[in-house]
């Protein structure tokens, strides 16, 4: 596949800074996106990646040496049809905003900024500067510790109120 100016395989990876790693690594390589695969096995020391017919896609039968997986853990290995060891996870909360602006965000030239000793925001991203987005919009990731104690007061009941309607 033939890399356009802002993909790598037709494939869009982020920030225009990995663009050019992506360029690189991927150079000689096939690169498939957006494709549902459903089976993952390894059979005479290759990788048999199988798909379905799906959203204009023909099903098909990647071979290949090696494979990246980039998945999350329970998904990869129901893909790998849990024969892999799949060590206890736990997975931390976080909470995330997305604000659109009516101009440009000056976060960082890189396009985020990790935010150190703040209880509430450890993350902020600018999509625009990050090649994600067209136009200027920024996202907030909170601290897992916000984000736990947010959601318990979200979730948690709270006594029922009476109110009076107001005459207008």
């Amino acid at each position: 596949m033939t890399a356009s100016p802002r993909t790598v395989g037709g494939c869009r990876p982020g920030t225009r800074r990995r663009l050019a790693a992506h360029e690189a690594m991927a150079a000689g390589l096939e690169v498939r996106c957006s494709i549902h695969v459903e089976h993952v096995c390894v059979e005479a020391n290759r990788v048999l990646v199988d798909w379905p017919e799906a959203h204009g896609h023909e099903a098909g039968r990647l071979v290949a040496d090696a494979v990246i997986v980039t998945v999350p853990v329970p998904q990869a290995a129901a893909l790998l049809g849990g024969d892999v060891f799949v060590p206890s996870i736990v997975y931390l909360p976080t909470l995330s905003l997305m604000v659109a602006l009516d101009r440009g965000a000056e976060i960082s030239p890189s396009g985020g900024l990790q935010v150190a000793e703040n209880p509430v925001w450890s993350f902020i991203g600018d999509n625009q500067a990050k090649g994600t987005s067209t136009v200027s919009v920024v996202t907030f990731h909170s601290t897992s510790g916000f984000a736990a104690t947010a959601w318990t007061y979200i979730a948690s009941p709270r006594p029922a109120t009476a109110t009076t309607p107001r005459a207008r």
